[in-house]
């Protein structure tokens, strides 16, 4: 499987030891890149983001999400859209 970037939100309740959750994670497989002390946000890499779930203080954990636009001038940009919706 290939690594995802992640971004794991720590709980009020675990801010203050946000370094020691960041410790955890990396512990089960998050290649950890950064620690936002203040913010209670650690980023990172995992090849498995939902077994982050269940590390103790962890609220949530959003894996980066590919988007992807149509170039400018591709029909799905120059659809019309009526007035009366």
């Amino acid at each position: 499987m290939t690594s995802r970037r992640v971004t794991v939100t720590v709980d009020d309740g675990h801010v203050d030891a946000v370094l020691d959750v960041a410790a955890e994670l990396a512990r089960r497989g998050m290649t950890v890149e950064s620690v936002l002390q203040a913010l209670g946000v650690v980023t990172g890499t995992a090849d498995h983001p939902e077994e982050l779930r269940d590390v103790p203080g962890v609220l949530s954990v959003d894996a980066e999400q590919d988007v992807r636009l149509a170039p400018p001038g591709a029909d799905v940009q120059a659809a019309e859209v009526s007035p009366d919706g």
